[in-house]
């Protein structure tokens, strides 16, 4: 996936489904299904996401990092409607909604992307404040909350929260929005 090989990919994550299925894994789906959003999203196809997602939901309604994804992708997509109500339930009270698990740092940058395509500078600001005790550090490291990549999405917070001067994704979009890969580097566009 990371190379860019997405049909290799989808075909490796449905036999990885069927096998942890077959195995009895319960949490397989899940897994699976994190992994279709990630591709989904580096494709610029993100917003594509949102009817399968909240279908996702309600089957796994105790699953508060699902309401994340779906605020997203409603927002990527740019049903914007639906993901502000969505967006603000999840960051009241610092994101009291949230667990601090091993999710926590997904949320938070899936929230960051929502923020930025909704372009809602308070929820950003709230955001990035939980963000701020992060800056210096790269997932993997030790103490870091994050299991990916979350200093990129954590990027677009300042131009969502007005402290950036132009568009943050290439072709002044958000990434994720068809506005083609970003590199990898994150340096293209403007943020990454």
């Amino acid at each position: 996936m990371l190379a860019g090989r997405f049909g290799q990919a989808e075909a490796l994550i449905a036999e990885g489904q069927a096998i942890g299925e077959r195995a009895g894994d319960q949490g397989v789906t899940i897994f699976a299904q994190a992994v279709v959003n990630v591709m989904s999203y580096q494709q610029g196809r993100f917003a594509e996401r949102a009817e399968p997602l909240g279908a996702f939901l309600r089957r796994f309604p105790a699953l508060p990092v699902l309401r994340a994804v779906l605020t997203a992708a409603l927002a990527v997509g740019g049903q914007a409607d639906a993901a502000r109500p969505e967006l603000a339930a999840l960051v009241a009270d610092d994101l009291a909604a949230l667990p601090r698990d091993l999710t926590f740092g997904y949320s938070l940058g899936l929230l960051a992307i929502a923020c930025h395509a909704l372009g809602e500078r308070p929820a950003a600001e709230r955001v990035q404040r939980l963000l701020l005790p992060y800056a210096e550090r790269r997932p993997g490291d030790r103490d870091h909350p994050v299991r990916g990549r979350l200093h990129r999405p954590g990027r677009l917070l300042p131009g969502a929260a007005g402290r950036h001067p132009g568009p943050l994704g290439r072709g002044g979009r958000p990434p994720g929005t068809g506005g083609g890969p970003e590199p990898a580097d994150g340096r293209g566009g403007g943020a990454g």
